[in-house]
């Protein structure tokens, strides 16, 4: 989860063309890579377990037909973690198949919808063709944020943002990205290392994120665990993830998040192997989903994790990248919004990212922090 506040580093201003004409010079820097962590680098400890209090089945609507597992139907896994809770995990049922579905299933099952474009349609098929089944509900929340509140001196992400041009309006909606997860050589530091992948709505204009996707913070370089995250002015569920798979490295990953009638839906998979999570927020802690959200912008970050107020040193990628190779707003590509790659640093940029001018890009690390 990243805050942002500026564009600008110095005077010195970060915004790029779509069509990829950085506006500023790169510097030059060697690829340092500190040693191996030490013990200290557990930060994916489980310390707020989420509990399945309700086991529903559901029609293809999204409605409760009864109050435990019926066969032909979805399963919804309803969990707490005190008062003020309500979060659903949908499964679909077993043989389900997202190529079959109609389109209130997807909405209900919390799957991404079908582009109504051909090239978008051709790649949603091609990418639900490989899906088999859903993970088992297991979540668990932990002391990591997918966060440093941003200030002109200390950012550390790379990425891609569609801004509206507002401050306040909302537009969008729904934030769809995929990657190919990377192979990880080496370690960035003697205290643990990370790197964040995700999509998300907000952050940029308010103290407000919905966001979904991996980080192999506390885990071994090239197994990363899916998350999900929110923030508001007054609380942050910090990272909270499915326990139940790693995504491995080389492995193609995909995170949608969407808001709508008060509720904030994250769906993540792990598109080689075929395995997904689907989650539904309305409210948590006693906070409202829609406290949460902000359509200013829309984004697609990688960055390292903050635990107890320290940034993790950046995980280096094999080949010295990240690659998403699809990026949709609203169901549109990216490059079709006002929108910015930025890339700053203390010191000096330690990523940066480089536009296809339609919806696809590389980060590329740069140093270790």
């Amino acid at each position: 989860m990243r805050v942002w506040k500026t564009a600008a580093l110095g005077g010195i201003t970060l915004l790029v063309t779509l069509s990829g004409t950085v506006l500023v010079d790169e510097p030059a820097y060697s690829h340092a890579v500190a040693g191996n962590p030490s013990a200290a680098s557990n930060t994916a400890a489980c310390t707020r377990p989420f509990t399945v209090v309700q086991t529903s089945a559901i029609d293809v609507a999204g409605n409760v037909v009864a109050n435990r597992a019926l066969a032909g139907h979805a399963t919804e896994y309803t969990y707490t973690t005190g008062t003020g809770d309500d979060i659903r995990e949908i499964a679909p049922p077993e043989g389900w198949s997202p190529l079959r579905a109609t389109d209130a299933e997807l909405g209900a099952y919390g799957f991404p919808p079908r582009p109504v474009d051909a090239q978008g349609r051709a790649a949603w098929e091609k990418t639900m063709a490989g899906w088999k089944r859903a993970g088992r509900p297991e979540m668990c929340g932990t002391d990591v944020q997918a966060t440093v509140t941003h200030t002109e001196q200390t950012s550390n992400w790379a990425g891609g943002m569609a801004v509206n041009g507002s401050a306040t309006i909302s537009t969008f909606t729904t934030a769809e990205g995929r990657w190919y997860q990377p192979s990880f050589s080496s370690y960035c530091g003697l205290y643990g290392t990370s790197y964040g992948i995700w999509s998300g709505l907000g952050g940029f204009n308010q103290n407000r994120l919905i966001q979904s996707g991996v980080d192999n913070s506390g885990l071994d370089l090239n197994s990363s665990q899916m998350f999900w995250e929110m923030i508001n002015p007054k609380y942050d569920t910090h990272e909270v993830r499915w326990t139940d798979v790693t995504v491995p490295a080389n492995h193609q990953v995909q995170s949608y998040v969407t808001y709508s009638g008060g509720e904030a839906s994250m769906w993540v998979a792990d598109l080689t192997d075929g395995v997904s999570h689907a989650i539904v927020v309305t409210t948590i802690q006693n906070y409202l989903a829609s406290s949460f959200y902000d359509g200013t912008t829309a984004e697609f970050i990688t960055e390292p994790a903050t635990v107890s107020g320290t940034t993790l040193p950046l995980s280096r990628p094999v080949g010295d990248q990240t690659t998403y190779y699809y990026a949709t707003v609203n169901g549109q590509p990216i490059a079709n919004f006002s929108s910015w790659r930025l890339h700053q640093g203390l010191g000096g940029w330690i990523q940066l990212s480089g536009f296809d001018g339609i919806h696809a890009w590389n980060d590329f690390w740069r140093h270790c922090t």
